[in-house]
């Protein structure tokens, strides 16, 4: 049977995700091609982690936000981590080491919809209360102290204190890997 590589053909188109090789066989059928050379193969995975941590450090870098929402993300974050942890693990003395370690840690801080919403929501709760009560008053400083929901500031303290325990270990995580 006569091989001839067509191309790489992608779930995902553009994320650079679940790529493979195939042939066309000689009935015309397209079939997936195995056993690649590992040379060709670790230069696919190099490739592919690089596109994906390229990809979330431009989203990282334009994050102005302590929190963000983890659907801006541009792959999931656990392929993230896989591919940072894949690049230190096989460039450990990297120039960009200390920069991938902290990308590594700051995905944490990419929340799902619900908690970025509790949590942006009761920030911006607590800096107009800060206002309000500023004036000194005693009348407003009650006033302050209403626009507080008490469930979601515990909820929003609980998603704090998780997101802190995460960066924490992952920090441990990465500062493992030499």
């Amino acid at each position: 049977m006569e091989v001839q590589t067509k191309g790489i053909y992608s779930k995902r188109p553009g994320t650079g995700m679940d790529q493979i090789l195939y042939y066309r066989s000689q009935d015309g059928t397209e079939v997936p091609m195995t056993g690649f050379p590992s040379e060709t193969k670790d230069a696919q995975d190099a490739e592919r982690r690089s596109t994906i941590i390229a990809d979330y450090l431009r989203v990282l870098e334009n994050c102005p936000l302590s929190v963000s929402r983890e659907s801006s993300l541009p792959y999931p974050k656990k392929i993230i981590r896989h591919a940072i942890i894949e690049e230190l693990r096989e460039n450990p003395a990297s120039e960009l080491r200390n920069y991938l370690e902290v990308a590594y840690v700051q995905l944490e801080t990419f929340l799902p919809w619900d908690e970025y919403r509790l949590l942006r929501g009761f920030q911006f709760a607590c800096a107009i209360t800060q206002e309000v009560a500023r004036s000194g008053k005693p009348r407003d400083i009650i006033a302050s102290a209403r626009l507080l929901d008490r469930n979601e500031g515990i909820r929003a303290v609980e998603i704090q204190e998780s997101i802190s325990e995460q960066m924490k270990k992952r920090q441990e995580e990465i500062s493992s890997i030499r």
